[in-house]
């Protein structure tokens, strides 16, 4: 080919390219939020705003804080929409969240009129529930149980029952905080038949109101419920409801000072939390045998569980602490790394610009040719960027950033050392074994592994990892083969080599799950990491 030839071909394609970064910007431009034009949107417009606010709450306080004050005189226009009423539930959850129940409360009481003035039954019904749960954070458990009578009559009416299975419940927890124990027998006895036979449901109902005969000195009634949700918690697999309800069995016992019958439950229930690993339920069963031996004058064996309960207690205690020091220097990392992502998106976004402009404007092909090669250079800069901070990010050996979790705004009623035990045991399996190498692993597997149900295990790494179980996976082995990529003899494996090394089972799934991570390929991230 000449050199005029050459030339030519050289500017129609660099013509193209120019055309196709233009749709292209244009095309990103509808898919991102501008929240510099908020103030001009309209009230169709608004609830894309508000999922952004509503997704940033539990990732991002300082981001939220921020979206709020934007949002809230847009908002404000229209007092009687549904975005108005949306917002003050983001509102209120956000200064739930900080601890500030005050405010919260205040908020949620502004919806509830809102919602009742307009006839809006189902935000009636949440901004009440929300009223009732902060009445209870905060100790006032009489008028959070005044809230929940509010709330009977419209529950009644919804076809699904757990709306008013969960106000039963919350309403008996009320009652023993406040030590009406009758009371909340009544109202677990309410919430009984709203369950079904065999359910999780009616097992986590039925050892609540075991614990709460044994309380009442309904001994015997207590074993019975015991029994019963024992049984309902092995056919949903779940161990450590099962644990509950052994630990029910044993108390009863130890209350009539039936020490051989308590003694051959708690060793049980000793044998099935060591098998499972589940650390927090063994530190209880110490302490019951522990007091069972010394009532028995078996006094050895009392202190060598005395003993046991001690050590497992700092151990918990010191890996609880660890674990709030870790999640805040993750937190403090991924919003350092968030500020520098936002960075470098805004950089694109500005050169992207600056390319519409030189096209619109007409400019000569030579300042098209610079153009472009200027905006290829710093494109070029910000990917080999994405490259190191994806390199050193891979450095970490923790899975995900935690989320502050809320039991009692889901309906959940989880004990949150429970939950710190699983997730210990999550991170001990992936991070420590490695599981996540397993091209076959599942969520059902994994749950098999760590004895815990799998729907069960699934909403805690939604709730604590804030990412599906198959993403989340999938961020451990891209994490994984970026040290691969690194290390001998893998930097001479393929793209499938390296894929298949880390647990993916086909190079286009491994290339879609590593770019949707990094924003890179695999092959121009290991390009990249070869120059630097």
């Amino acid at each position: 080919m000449r050199k005029g030839e050459h030339g030519k071909g050289m500017i129609r394609y660099l013509l193209l390219w120019i055309v196709c970064a233009i749709c292209l910007t244009f095309t990103q431009e509808h898919t991102h939020l501008d929240w510099h034009r908020l103030s001009s949107v309209t009230v169709a417009e608004l609830p894309a705003y508000l999922e952004a606010l509503e997704d940033t709450l539990d990732r991002s306080p300082v981001h939220a804080r921020r979206y709020l004050s934007m949002l809230e005189p847009v908002v404000s226009l229209y007092p009687q929409s549904a975005a108005y009423r949306q917002f003050l539930f983001l509102k209120g959850q956000y200064y739930y969240t900080l601890g500030d129940y005050s405010r919260a409360l205040s908020i949620y009481l502004d919806c509830a009129r809102l919602a009742g003035e307009g006839d809006h039954t189902q935000d009636y019904l949440r901004a009440l529930s929300n009223v009732a749960t902060v009445y209870a954070r905060m100790q006032r458990y009489d008028e959070s149980n005044q809230q929940y009578w509010q709330l009977i009559p419209l529950a009644r009416q919804l076809p699904d029952s757990r709306r008013l299975l969960i106000i039963y419940v919350n309403m008996a927890n009320n009652f023993i905080s406040l030590g009406q124990l009758d009371s909340a027998a009544e109202y677990y006895q309410r919430a009984l038949p709203l369950t079904r036979s065999g359910s999780f449901y009616r097992a986590a109902v039925e050892i609540n109101l075991a614990r709460l005969n044994v309380k009442l000195g309904n001994y015997e009634q207590a074993r019975r419920l015991a029994r019963r949700s024992a049984a309902y918690a092995d056919s949903v697999q779940n161990v450590e409801m099962y644990l509950e309800s052994l630990a029910n069995m044993v108390n009863s016992y130890k209350r009539e000072k039936r020490w051989s019958a308590a003694l051959r439950l708690a060793l049980r229930a000793e044998s099935l939390a060591q098998r499972h690993r589940l650390r927090l339920q063994l530190k209880d069963v110490y302490l019951n045998l522990a007091e069972i031996h010394q009532a028995m004058t078996n006094y050895p064996r009392a202190v060598k569980y005395f003993r046991r309960y001690d050590a497992l207690k700092d151990s918990l205690y010191n890996e609880s602490l660890a674990r709030q020091m870790n999640e805040l220097r993750v937190q403090y990392e991924m919003e350092k790394k968030e500020q520098e992502i936002a960075y470098q998106k805004a950089l694109l976004r500005r050169k992207e610009w600056e390319v519409r402009y030189l096209s619109a404007g007409g400019l000569s092909i030579l300042a098209l040719l610079f153009g472009v090669l200027y905006l290829y250079r710093k494109k070029h800069q910000a990917y080999r960027l994405l490259v190191q901070r994806s390199l050193q990010w891979s450095q970490h050996l923790e899975p995900a950033e935690h989320r502050a979790h809320n039991p009692a705004a889901n309906g959940w009623q989880i004990d949150p050392d429970k939950e710190k035990e699983i997730i210990h045991q999550i991170e001990a399996l992936l991070i420590g074994q490695k599981m996540y190498l397993e091209p076959d692993l599942t969520i059902e597997k994994l749950s098999s592994r760590l004895g815990v149900h799998s729907r069960y295990l699934s909403r805690i790494i939604n709730e604590h990892y804030d990412a599906s179980f198959p993403n989340f996976i999938n961020t451990l082995r891209v994490k994984e083969a970026i040290r691969l990529f690194t290390q001998e003899p893998y930097t001479e494996y393929s793209i499938q080599g390296i894929g298949e090394s880390v647990g993916f089972k086909s190079k286009s799934s491994f290339i879609a799950a590593f770019k949707k991570v990094t924003g890179v390929t695999p092959g121009y991230f290991r390009k990249q990491l070869r120059r630097l």
